[in-house]
C-alpha cells in the first residue's frame, strides 16, 4: 500500500519552475515552426531545423506526461 506525501514548499516551487519550463518549450516550438527554412536552403540548415523540431516535440510530449504524473499523483 502506498502513502501519499503532502506537498512541501520546495516541491511546489519545483512544480512552478517545471510549468515555466514547459511554457517556454511550447513557445520555442511555436516560434520554430512559424519560421521554417526556405525552399532550396542548404541541406545542413534543413537537417538542423528538422532535428530541433524533433527535439522540441519530444520535450513537449515527454515533459507534459511527466508534469501530469507529478501534479496528479
Amino acid at each position: 500500500m502506498f502513502r501519499h506525501l503532502l506537498w512541501s514548499a520546495v516541491q511546489k516551487d519545483q512544480l512552478r519552475q517545471h510549468e515555466h519550463y514547459l511554457s517556454q518549450i511550447d513557445s520555442d516550438l511555436a516560434e520554430h515552426t512559424r519560421l521554417p527554412p526556405e525552399r532550396g536552403e542548404k541541406p545542413h540548415i534543413i537537417q538542423s531545423y528538422v532535428e530541433k523540431e524533433t527535439y522540441l516535440r519530444f520535450e513537449v510530449s515527454h515533459d507534459w506526461l511527466l508534469f501530469f504524473s507529478l501534479k496528479f499523483f
